[in-house]
């Protein structure tokens, strides 16, 4: 059985950085992004600014019989 959380990474805005490219390197959606920066416009980024990256993290759960 597989479950998953949620993890938050600093990520610092590089020259040429897009929300779009950035989802796209960490395999998550640009709506993931805007979520976990509801402070920050989109349109005020700029070069060394911080994002919250959400990163999913999948755990494998193994379920073990007791034996009493």
């Amino acid at each position: 059985m597989d479950h998953f959380s949620i993890k938050f990474i600093l990520y610092k805005i590089k020259n040429g950085d897009t929300i779009c490219c950035i989802a796209k390197k960490f395999g998550i959606t640009i709506e993931m992004i805007l979520e976990a920066n509801k402070n920050k416009s989109p349109r005020q980024l700029t070069v060394g600014d911080t994002l919250r990256v959400p990163i999913i993290v999948f755990v494998e759960v193994l379920h073990r019989e007791r034996s009493w």
